[in-house]
């Protein structure tokens, strides 16, 4: 097998580690002589409704690219949409529709991954994703001075769960919420918008704090 990988690299494939979780103690060595033998290129990090954390700090730490797959045997639809979700995918952030950008996309990284209504990946694509998807505009600020009134739109199919404080925001896809932002309690100064986003998932099992861009125009 570790033949067949060299010449699966030899001719400009890439490779990815499927089921992670499904390592048992006696495939452990071989697994890790592939890894150091620089055959891998990405490794799954969720894999339907299954999702190993410990690999999204793997994939940064070894420079891998992330991806989900559903490893469907049959329909999907009697599973996720009962759950209200899509089914797991990877999104591959590449400028073109063709094979050479995708396969640049992987070999930097840029990829986050669906499972069971979260993404997953690098912060720093999560926060792109993210600002991409929603837009934010200034509405008004408060007669005292001490706040301010934002719209969120989200042009994307995915739902963003923004929290605030205590307070979780449900963004619908191709909805619009109304959000108001007072002084910051540290600063004094009235805070910009930001959220922690509770169904995103970094490095460290953490949820990413993502501050959104204010559409100038």
């Amino acid at each position: 097998l570790k033949e067949a990988f060299k010449k699966v690299k030899e001719q400009g494939g890439l490779i990815f580690h499927n089921h992670p979780g499904d390592v048992s103690r006696y495939e452990k060595e071989w697994h890790e002589d592939v890894h150091k033998s620089g055959l891998i290129d990405g490794i799954e990090v969720a894999n339907g409704f299954r999702y190993y954390p410990q690999m999204v700090n793997r994939c940064i730490e070894r420079k891998y690219f992330m991806v989900g797959n559903t490893d469907a045997h049959g329909f999907t639809a009697h599973r996720y949409t009962v759950n209200g979700c899509f089914r797991t995918h990877t999104l591959i952030l590449a400028n073109e529709l063709t094979e050479e950008k995708i396969k640049e996309a992987l070999l930097k990284r840029r990829t986050l991954v669906y499972s069971g209504g979260d993404l997953i990946g690098e912060e720093k694509w999560l926060t792109e994703f993210l600002n991409a998807s929603i837009e934010c505009q200034f509405v008004k600020e408060s007669s005292k001075g001490d706040g301010r009134t934002y719209t969120f739109t989200n042009y994307s199919s995915y739902i963003y769960r923004l929290r605030k404080g205590g307070t979780v925001h449900v963004l619908e896809p191709f909805n619009t919420l109304t959000i108001s932002f007072g002084k910051d309690k540290k600063t004094g100064k009235i805070s910009n918008p930001q959220f922690r986003i509770d169904n995103m998932w970094c490095a460290d099992y953490q949820h990413p704090t993502i501050e959104i861009k204010i559409d100038k125009k």
